[in-house]
């Protein structure tokens, strides 16, 4: 079954839709809509999928336990944050947040200051809308795809700014308040009295930083004891974990998302058992026995949820491994790229964004781990695609207003994290509730005072790790070196990084020109069946060559086992399906 989704839908007095052609529409998208009756004049809310949680008044909270750094949110403060258009988000909520109020005159709905929880908006003609889905929006009213999003999406894996797989229908922006009466709709994001912390030295940030951490995870656990860590071998869950204090461990339970033999899951494990910590391993070991339908099937609804915007056969893997997982609050570590500094090319210096900088950035890292290979699309699509993609990534460092070095952090934060993670964090916000402390505005203000040469190499970061506790910052990562080397630039250390350094330097070289991705866990195993899938069943494609943007030839050869299919070409052709409209209901097994 398809994870909820909510649309709010307001038509100009006398408006064009009927009952009937709201229901037509909504049924491509999902077997069972549930159309409700009108908030308010001019107001239709429809769900299907779940139930969210409202009251008497109208407002509708679109996470589960939303929270402060220090403590849960009142009823109060989300129905307040929704309906307050002149003053600005609490900065104190942690990502992902979004809320929806309808009163008589209209509607309003607002999201976090990172735009963690998406939502999307779209005017069309003569009505307009906000929706958790932004497929719901583009089956309204026909409309067709944007090609340079799309070609974003078949370099990087993800979207940047607002970008939709549909004409027309954008995504809203960080802090976003959006209002609709009357048909009309209005945006803007309030601009608030915020203060940043000032750069003294790496020390005092260091120390800022881990104090700050440790008070949210100490809260949080306090508050709700029986939530759990999601542990892996990297760096940023180790730094939830140290924020831990010891006598707390030992009451806190561990979990982690792999296949069995996983670097991750045996260093998930001795960290757990260091600590007499309950650890689970959620497997996706499962995938070698499904049928290549509901492979499939899984795949599908995924890239559903997703809006087609991320890896949907990433997803569905990590989705069969949590399906008996429960709704236990989850503590979970995402966002340390942003502090972390492994994109920068060479030492940071003060040099401005060129496009020249961009292109290489993209050519060397951006484009490579999740792009769709150039022989799949048309001759048209496949010159113009990357153009396209660098034109959209160009523009959104140039938006920084920053230097090379800055810009690339800023982008890592408000485009990368904000639209990848954001996209998977908002598929389960009413299912759970993950709370990611290094998502905190205070703990990024921090990141942000820090210049990029004391955050590269992982240098800040891993100071955080060692401030927290040193015997944890000893303890080597998954396939890297402890972060006490990269955290303490002795000489010993440095020739230790400079040989991690270059063997990443050849890696990356050889997937540059072997045009190799790397798969996700479990996502070999479930691409190979979705193929299989196709070339039993063709009719499953969907018609998916008149898009034009598949080559026929290829997608021929390929049915014919005549042309290999990468993990990435499947999951851009699911994504594809997906968006077209193809009912899970149409398929066979």
């Amino acid at each position: 079954m398809e994870r909820g989704a909510i649309l709010a839908s307001f038509e100009k007095p006398g408006g064009v839709l009927g009952a009937s052609e709201w229901r037509s529409a909504l049924d491509l998208f999902s077997g069972s809509v549930d159309l409700n009756e009108k908030f308010s004049t001019g107001c239709q809310l429809i769900c299907w999928n779940c139930i969210p949680s409202t009251s008497r008044d109208g407002w509708l909270n679109l996470v589960v336990g939303p929270r402060t750094a220090s403590g849960d949110l009142s009823d109060d403060a989300v129905r307040a944050a929704a309906t307050d258009s002149h003053s600005s988000v609490d900065a104190k909520i942690l990502p992902p947040f979004a809320a929806f109020v309808a009163t008589r005159g209209g509607a309003s709905a607002v999201c976090d200051e990172l735009g963690f929880r998406h939502l999307y908006r779209r005017a069309g003609d003569g009505w307009c809308g906000i929706s958790t889905s932004a497929r719901s929006l583009a089956l309204i009213e026909e409309t067709e795809f944007d090609l340079a999003s799309i070609a974003t999406n078949s370099l990087l894996g993800w979207q940047v700014s607002a970008q939709t797989w549909f004409q027309g229908v954008e995504k809203c922006g960080p802090g976003e308040f959006v209002t609709v009466a009357d048909g009309a709709l209005k945006y803007h994001r309030p601009t608030g009295t915020r203060v940043h912390h000032e750069f003294v030295d790496l020390d005092d940030a260091t120390r800022r930083a881990a104090a700050l951490l440790r008070d949210i995870v100490v809260a949080y656990v306090t508050e709700h004891p029986e939530s759990v860590l999601q542990l892996t071998g990297g760096l940023d869950s180790r730094l939830l974990l140290a924020a831990m204090p010891r006598e707390m461990r030992a009451q806190t339970d561990t979990m982690t998302l792999a296949t069995t033999g996983s670097a991750d899951a045996a260093i998930a494990a001795k960290l757990a058992a260091k600590y007499d910590m309950r650890h689970e391993v959620r497997s996706m070991d499962g995938l070698h026995a499904l049928d290549p339908a509901a492979a499939f099937r899984l795949c599908l609804t995924a890239a559903r949820r997703l809006e087609s915007s991320v890896d949907p056969i990433a997803a569905a893997a990590v989705d069969f491994a949590e399906l008996h997982s429960g709704g236990r609050p989850r503590i979970a570590g995402l966002g340390g790229e942003v502090a972390r500094g492994f994109y920068y090319l060479s030492r940071p210096r003060d040099v401005p964004v060129t496009r020249r900088r961009v292109d290489r950035l993209a050519k060397w890292r951006m484009f490579t781990n999740e792009s769709a290979p150039a022989e799949m699309f048309t001759e048209d699509f496949r010159f113009s695609r990357f153009n396209f993609a660098l034109e959209a990534v160009y523009e959104a460092f140039l938006k920084t207003e920053r230097g090379w070095f800055d810009a690339m952090d800023s982008f890592y934060l408000h485009q990368r994290v904000h639209r990848w993670a954001g996209t998977l964090a908002s598929a389960s916000a009413m299912e759970r509730t993950i709370v990611n402390p290094m998502l905190d505005s205070e703990f990024l203000d921090i990141v942000n005072s820090v210049p990029p040469q004391y955050k590269a190499r992982a240098r800040f970061l891993s100071g955080i790790l060692v401030e927290l506790d040193d015997e944890l910052a000893r303890i080597p990562l998954e396939s890297r070196p402890s972060p006490e080397t990269y955290a303490e630039p002795t000489l010993r250390h440095r020739i230790e990084l400079a040989r991690v350094t270059s063997a990443k330097v050849s890696g990356k070289v050889i997937q540059r020109f072997s045009r190799a991705n790397r798969p996700p866990d479990g996502g070999a195993v479930l691409a190979a069946k979705v193929v299989e899938y196709w070339r039993r069943e063709p009719e499953a494609l969907g018609g998916i060559v008149d898009c034009g943007l598949l080559d026929g030839g290829w997608i021929e050869r390929m049915l014919q086992q005549e042309e290999s299919i990468s993990v990435a070409a499947t999951a851009f052709i699911v994504n594809l399906i997906a968006a077209r409209g193809m009912p899970i209901s149409q398929m066979r097994d």
